[in-house]
């Protein structure tokens, strides 16, 4: 087999592969205009190695049958692949964006490009047989026509001669004028699409515009150093190495497009066809050099042996049966592995997307994580996000710049979305409305809805792709997996807000309890006729409970208890106000009257409305045995005598900072020894068992009635072993203070 045979098969072979790459992108979107564009730029690209290989073929046999061929009508016909350079031009005119030229309608200069070569193929096949010439320069010779016929047709003929011997001036030089038209081509569209690369903000676009840019640089650069320059110059190469180039130019700038198509989605070539492409074009250059490896090695084996040897074909046919599958099935798995690798592969994006999320608990975080990847798998322009805020009229739009409230009432087009729960173009809606006249002013071109527990629970908006192509099945399906990812991270960032919001309040609670335990006496007072036992248990939620002992100038010793309103930080500050408020009235040795007069002054002025308290204060006047108390609004202490008898602790008046100009009254009571006196807030009178019964005010005179022989401090544990019978769970605070007249 000579060099000339094994170049006419390379040859072939690269051009069926060049054709099969442009039947790939014009089936997959006729309509497109640049896919019809490349399309048709690879067919031409084609015509090149497909005609030159049989031109080979033919120029071997008509040597040894002495033919010249370089007169026929074929081997001009091979001019016609010179076509490819003014799709090459439209090519980078219409990739990755159209031009404005293509933009404006009924506007076809750009195809004035083709005039150049439709002029040399004419030109060619008109020059190359030399009987055409003569035929067309006595096309007007006039010949038995009569004196007034010839005097007309002379001039004619005189013209059609010059255009004659024009043309076939013309004709003399074409190669060198049609390889600088060529080159010219060349220049113009590389430096048409190292602009685009320049100007392509979008990751994906600049990658395939690097691939085939410098895949057609090289290409380009090895044809025009075999065939353009040395027709330019007196530059010779010899055959072997103008045909080993142009082999590598056309593998090389095939092999651009069909990598750019294969890892970077050039065209939104959808996956499956990518992987077909590639394993198809890897299995037909394995079984391509098995072949002509095979054929060498029977030559060889021929001229060593001297006659053929059929069998061994045989053979290898049956090797190739045994050991070609698993190879096969190696490629498979090989291309299966590059495309699933790719970071522009759906799969492997949906996998990095859901890694990136599943940390990512605040929403303008998870708008930019969902748009950068929409932006560089997609290249849309636009992405904007519509959540519903806790299920209720107000939504949230956030697109690139701005982030804000909306409140959208019984939209057409959210009960659109939430009935087909699928996604929704938005030139197919049948009405408009106020959201989507909002949602095209964003120009939002496709709605993907959010579905969570069969709920809309928000749309994602997708703008245009920056290349212009249409949402394929391929995108679709991976939109829809993506907008259920970012249902579950929404859902996930709702949980951690609400986590953190509990977090923040278990805090404040923590706080509050902290202020509330510090105002309680660390100590019991000491009194040679009082004798005192607290108790305090403090609900889940801290509420605003207090107890106090106070001593005043003359040496009478106060008790005090109070119940603020409310829970959390709120209550623990009131009780703080009124802590430090009767430590400063008590050291004004004022009666109890004006000392809680003074004091619920100081809370009306200091808190918000709705802030309230309830207080009892009672002093004891031992050196009159007396009783001196001031209740305002607080639960009726109990005075129970030694004889049983109980006497209820009412006078007083309005509770603490509600009304400013409230005035309080006090009065005594005598005491006895053996008398208790028990405070209590309704934590313990409110207690409720599982029947939601009350502990109520007669059970606590019952245990107090039954132990008043007893110590303070067993009276207080008789009560609260009593309730803690009655309940199993306190849901307010419980505060209780027994003293027992020695």
């Amino acid at each position: 087999m000579t060099y000339s045979n094994l170049f006419a098969i390379a040859y072939f072979a690269l051009g069926i592969i060049i054709l099969f790459l442009g039947l790939v992108i014009f089936r997959e979107n006729p309509k497109g205009k640049l896919n019809r564009i490349t399309s048709l730029m690879l067919f031409f690209a084609s015509l090149n190695p497909i005609l030159g290989a049989l031109g080979l073929s033919l120029q071997s046999q008509a040597k040894v049958g002495g033919i010249q061929l370089t007169s026929s009508v074929y081997f001009n016909l091979f001019y016609v692949w010179e076509l490819f350079f003014p799709f090459l031009i439209l090519f980078a005119l219409a990739f990755p964006e159209p031009r404005p030229i293509f933009k404006k309608r009924g506007w076809r200069w750009p195809y004035l490009l083709f005039l150049p070569h439709l002029f040399h193929i004419v030109l060619v096949l008109l020059f190359s047989q030399p009987a055409i010439p003569k035929k067309l320069s006595s096309l007007f010779s006039g010949q038995g026509a009569s004196e007034a016929a010839k005097l007309f047709l002379e001039p004619l003929q005189v013209g059609s001669r010059l255009i004659v011997t024009l043309f076939g001036a013309m004709y003399s030089v074409h190669l060198k004028f049609f390889s600088v038209v060529n080159f010219s081509y060349i220049v113009i569209a590389l430096f048409l699409l190292h602009q685009s690369y320049r100007l392509a903000a979008q990751p994906r676009l600049r990658a395939q515009l690097q691939v085939i840019l410098t895949g057609l640089a090289i290409s380009l650069g090895l044809y025009s150093a075999a065939f353009l320059i040395p027709s330019l110059t007196p530059w010779e190469v010899i055959e072997p190495v103008r045909y080993g180039l142009a082999i590598l130019a056309l593998f090389i700038g095939a092999g651009s497009i069909a990598w750019a198509i294969i890892r970077h989605h050039f065209l939104d070539i959808r996956s499956i066809v990518r992987q077909s492409l590639a394993y198809s074009i890897t299995s037909a250059l394995l079984i391509g050099v098995y072949l002509l490896l095979i054929s060498k090695f029977s030559s060889m084996l021929a001229k060593l042996l001297g006659k053929q040897v059929p069998f061994l074909e045989i053979g290898f046919i049956i090797l190739a049966l045994i050991f070609f599958q698993p190879v096969l099935g190696q490629v498979d798995e090989f291309v299966r592995r590059i495309i699933v690798r790719d970071r522009t592969d759906y799969r492997q994006v949906l996998e990095d997307y859901s890694r990136q999320i599943i940390s990512v608990f605040d929403l303008e975080k998870l708008q930019s994580v969902t748009r950068q990847t929409l932006s560089t798998h997609l290249g849309v322009e636009e992405t904007v996000l519509l959540t519903r805020e806790d299920f209720g009229q107000s939504w949230r739009l956030q697109d690139r710049t701005d982030s804000s409230l909306i409140t959208v009432g019984e939209d057409q087009l959210l009960s659109a979305l939430a009935d087909r729960n699928n996604p929704l173009f938005m030139d197919d809606l049948k009405e408009e409305s106020g959201l989507s006249q909002m949602l095209k002013e964003k120009r939002v071109y496709l709605l993907i809805p959010l579905v969570d527990q069969n709920q809309l629970a928000g749309v994602l908006g997708l703008g245009k792709k920056q290349s212009g192509f249409g949402f394929s099945y391929e995108d679709i399906a991976f939109l829809k997996v993506l907008a259920n990812q970012l249902v579950v991270a929404k859902s996930n960032a709702h949980l951690y807000q609400q986590a953190l919001e509990k977090q923040r309040l278990e805090e404040e609670l923590a706080l509050a309890r902290q202020v509330q335990l510090e105002f309680l006496p660390q100590t019991l007072p000491q009194h040679s006729k009082i004798e005192i036992a607290c108790f305090m248990q403090l609900s889940r939620q801290v509420g605003g409970d207090y107890y106090d002992f106070l001593w005043n100038k003359k040496g009478n010793l106060g008790l005090v208890i109070a119940d603020s309103v409310g829970k959390g930080m709120p209550a623990a500050l009131l009780v703080s106000l009124i802590h430090s408020g009767l430590r400063a009235e008590i050291k004004n040795s004022q009666s109890p009257s004006l000392m809680l007069t003074s004091l619920n002054q100081l809370l009306c002025g200091s808190t918000r409305p709705g802030h309230f308290a309830t207080l009892f204060y009672g002093e004891f006047l031992v050196d009159r045995m007396e009783l001196l108390y001031c209740n305002a609004g607080h639960n009726y202490p109990l005075l129970v005598r030694s004889d049983g008898s109980q006497v209820g602790l009412k006078t007083g008046g309005l509770i603490l900072g509600a009304f400013p100009e409230a005035t309080y009254q006090e009065a005594t009571v005598p005491i006895q020894s053996q008398d208790v006196l028990v405070m209590y807030t309704d934590g313990l009178s409110e207690a409720q068992n599982p029947s939601e019964e009350e502990f109520g005010e007669e059970r606590i005179l019952e245990v107090i009635c039954q132990n008043r022989h007893l110590s303070a401090e067993e009276i207080k544990d008789k009560l609260m072993a009593r309730v803690s019978q009655h309940t199993s769970e306190f849901q307010d605070d419980l505060s209780l203070v027994v003293a027992k007249v020695l």
